[in-house]
């Protein structure tokens, strides 16, 4: 018996499906394989794109170090200004968009500013929003221990609790020190002093204690 023209339409479009599956699939086969060679073409593919500011500290010599999110990308300051009120500041870093995840540190990028940051703010113009800092403290005053090494106690203005050494060196005729404290305020206003100490890898003898904020020179105070 003859089949109707409509089952062999039913089994027409039913086998136009299954070739258009076969098809497909078979697409999709060389693809994948395709792609296994050309994964690391991809995997290698970067670009340059805009960055998060993480912190800023304050350095030496009218320093600015910044920590950006990235970690080995390479990281470029475009654009920097500096004004009464602030300091401004975008940085650009390579991405690999086919790498997935991401290694886990910060880059970091130093700038030379003009005048000492002071109280001014640090802008990052990638999101528009300032950044915690962590600005640079003045010595008042240095008292020198002896014992089987000299030991340095330094006084300074400050009560955040976060005061930290962020530079020390010595030479033959200086011993220089640097210390930063972060944004936090003092809770009551009060005037408080914190202290940092720790020992000379050589006698401090006749060299000149220097404040690295400032570049003055400190009177050192010697206590038997």
């Amino acid at each position: 018996m003859n089949k109707s023209p409509r089952s062999r339409g039913i089994l027409s479009s039913r086998l136009r499906w299954l070739i258009v599956i076969v098809v497909v699939g078979f697409l999709l086969f060389a693809s994948v394989s395709s792609l296994s060679g050309f994964w690391p073409v991809l995997h290698g593919v970067k670009w340059r794109t805009s960055v998060d500011l993480i912190e800023a500290e304050s350095r030496p010599l009218n320093g600015l170090g910044v920590g950006v999110a990235s970690c080995n990308a390479d990281p470029e300051v475009v654009l920097f200004r500096e004004t009464d009120v602030d300091v401004q500041i975008k940085v650009n870093a390579s991405t690999w968009p086919f790498r997935g995840g991401g290694d886990d540190c910060l880059d970091g990028v130093v700038i030379q500013l003009e005048q000492p940051l002071g109280d001014r703010t640090v802008v990052d113009k990638h999101k528009g929003q300032p950044v915690n800092v962590r600005r640079e403290k003045n010595a008042i005053e240095a008292e020198l221990r002896s014992g089987e090494r000299d030991r340095l106690k330094l006084m300074f203005d400050s009560c955040s609790r976060k005061l930290q050494l962020v530079f020390r060196d010595e030479t033959d005729t200086q011993v220089q020190f640097m210390a930063v404290d972060s944004n936090a305020p003092p809770g009551s206003g009060d005037v408080c002093r914190e202290y940092v100490e720790y020992n000379l890898k050589e006698r401090l003898g006749d060299r000149v204690l220097v404040d690295m904020h400032t570049g003055q020179p400190l009177k050192v105070s010697r206590v038997d």
